[in-house]
């Protein structure tokens, strides 16, 4: 999803650059460096930016990172995997993290995992998306226990409810 001065395509492209917007888009590999034309590497989105999520200092950090070729600008990291093209259009390939977007939110699923991961006996879990019967996106969580322990499913949802928000419960 991305905002701005200019159209989005849900297909196969993301949208097209034109001079002029309100933002600047940048196609960087993991040192911030600008890839070659029809190179794969991560959207940046510089220009004018929120100022973070709120409330949440450390990704605020992870994601609006200082500007590697403007002095006192940031860049949001997107995580989408991109490629543009010789005609300046951006072709959307896939995510680089593990952010989906269900009804209109972007969730970080590592955030859940580590959320159940504080749960005593759990010993690894996973979160991933699913389609219910009616084909509606849902989160569904797979947990393995410790030995010998039993998963109390009332208490986990519990602890979720009182950690994350109603959106991002599985």
């Amino acid at each position: 999803n991305m905002q701005g001065k200019f159209q989005v395509y849900c297909a196969e492209y993301c949208g097209t650059a034109h001079s002029g917007m309100l933002a600047d888009l940048y196609v960087l590999d993991e040192q911030l460096q600008v890839v070659p034309i029809g190179a794969f590497g991560e959207l940046h989105i510089g220009g004018r930016l929120a100022e973070g999520y709120h409330g949440r200092t450390e990704l605020t950090a992870e994601r609006f990172i200082s500007h590697p070729f403007k002095r006192n600008e940031k860049l949001y990291k997107t995580g989408d995997l991109v490629r543009r093209l010789p005609n300046g259009d951006i072709v959307y390939l896939n995510r680089i993290d593990h952010q989906v977007k269900i009804r209109g939110h972007r969730i970080e699923l590592g955030e859940i995992e580590s959320v159940i991961s504080e749960v005593s006996g759990v010993h690894k879990n996973v979160v991933v998306v699913r389609k219910d019967s009616n084909g509606f996106q849902q989160l569904v969580a797979y947990l393995v226990m410790e030995a010998g322990q039993e998963m109390n499913v009332t208490a986990l949802q519990m602890h979720l409810a009182m950690q994350l928000p109603a959106y991002m419960l599985p």
